[in-house]
């Protein structure tokens, strides 16, 4: 989720009172359902993290259509970005109509309810039945919380892949759902049919936009680096659990449920199923699947260098530049922000193919930059720290050889006369 204030630490209390206001109003909805206060506790922090886990055999399967009926409408709500719950406190409507990516997720979701209604006609008692449970296991699945009302699994097969493709796709991003979100499944979309325009009108220069604002192309290539990993590590987990016998869609499911951490899969892993009983070998590629999809795949695979070797050791460069500025004792933070915390933000530095060291703008003066713009005001102090951390990189330019910071130099300093003329 992007900032919603100047402050990261400002951002983060909105997000906690967003988070706990819904958890508290879903929790007094459930006692009002007649459900103990122990089980709308545990059920609220089930929906609320849609972690899906129940007190019960049956999820929640036997409990009342309205106690079914809160929590779909909850799981739903859990999947949405919470910038836009903020905007909707703020009543900024207009911006709130500009978020591409809140419609799409309800899009999908409506178009994914009336597909399997329509292919699951006849399966329930009436049609409110059926409206009741398509709908809790849409949210349910999209938002990767995985509970259940019903055993899906029995569902026709067109109702059935329908779960598979929300499976991939899942929720929001900035939202408590997991998934490859909405946001990346839209722009690798648009990328690929810009890509399709290309060919049909070479000369044409179309530009990707996201809620109303152009996109970074740099932005593109890593959705579509991040796409092809997840498609390649989904291959493989289903490969390997496929050596020990699996049919493929129940090896294909259960890859997708762990992987997106919703649980239940298709098959030998449905919704009345568990994975107690497969190898242990299988746990393993599962227990990856589940920490890899849950801690975002880059993390993970470029964490030391253990899944690419030494062609890639962000860590080495982290602590070189951690040692770098330390030793000289700068004081580039408000005391109000701790350094180590920051640290890892400002150097999150990694090694491209060649081996060249490239670093992201440096945090801090982003911070001070986005906060002068937003107010109309800058402190005389940023500039001596932005004027101090210039020099030092300009230093370690000419001292290590293969670190050359000068174009982050130079794009400071535009930005500094930038501010200065305004």
């Amino acid at each position: 989720v992007g900032k919603l204030v100047p402050r990261m630490m400002h951002t983060a209390r909105i997000l906690y009172v967003i988070y706990m206001g819904l958890t508290v109003i879903l929790f007094i909805l459930l006692l009002c359902g007649n459900m103990s206060v122990f089980e709308s506790l545990t059920t609220a922090f089930s929906t609320a993290g849609t972690g899906g886990f129940g007190i019960r055999n049956d999820s929640l399967a036997s409990c009342s259509p309205y106690i079914q009926w809160v929590v779909t409408v909850f799981m739903i709500l859990f999947g949405v970005n919470f910038n836009a719950f903020y905007l909707i406190l703020l009543r900024n409507w207009k911006q709130l109509r500009h978020m591409d990516e809140v419609w799409w997720y309800f899009g999908i979701i409506g178009a994914a309810i009336l597909i399997i209604m329509t292919n699951t006609y006849g399966w329930a008692g009436n049609i409110l039945e059926n409206l009741r449970n398509t709908s809790f296991q849409v949210g349910s699945i999209i938002t990767t919380t995985g509970f259940m009302t019903v055993d899906f699994d029995q569902w026709p097969s067109l109702s059935r892949y329908v779960l598979l493709f929300l499976m991939m796709i899942g929720a929001c991003a900035g939202s408590t759902g997991g998934g490859m979100k909405v946001s990346r499944f839209l722009l690798s979309v648009k990328s690929a049919l810009r890509e399709l325009n290309s060919y049909l009108f070479p000369k044409s220069v179309k530009k990707i936009k996201m809620d109303g604002k152009t996109v970074d192309e740099e932005a593109i290539r890593g959705i579509n680096v991040y796409f092809t990993a997840y498609i390649l590590l989904v291959v493989l987990s289903v490969f390997l659990i496929c050596i020990n016998g699996m049919d493929i869609e129940s090896a294909f499911s259960s890859v997708l449920g762990t992987f997106n951490n919703i649980g239940p899969g298709l098959g030998k892993f449905g919704p009345t199923c568990n994975f107690g009983w497969v190898s242990t070998f299988s746990k393993y590629v599962y227990i990856f699947d589940m920490l890899a999809g849950r801690l975002e795949l880059f993390p993970v695979l470029i964490n030391d260098g253990s899944f690419i070797g030494r062609t890639i050791q962000p860590s080495r460069v982290t602590k070189l530049f951690r040692r770098e500025l330390v030793e000289q004792n700068l004081d580039l933070w408000d005391d109000r922000v701790t350094v180590g915390e920051d640290l890892q933000m400002v150097f999150a530095a990694a090694i491209d193919a060649k081996g060249v060291c490239v670093v992201p703008d440096y945090y801090p003066y982003h911070y001070w930059y986005n906060t002068a713009s937003m107010t109309g005001q800058y402190d005389a102090r940023y500039l001596e720290k932005i004027k101090l951390l210039r020099e030092r990189m300009e230093a370690i330019s000419d001292a290590k050889k293969g670190y050359d910071f000068r174009p982050q130099i130079r794009r400071s300093e535009e930005h500094t006369s930038e501010l200065q003329s305004t």
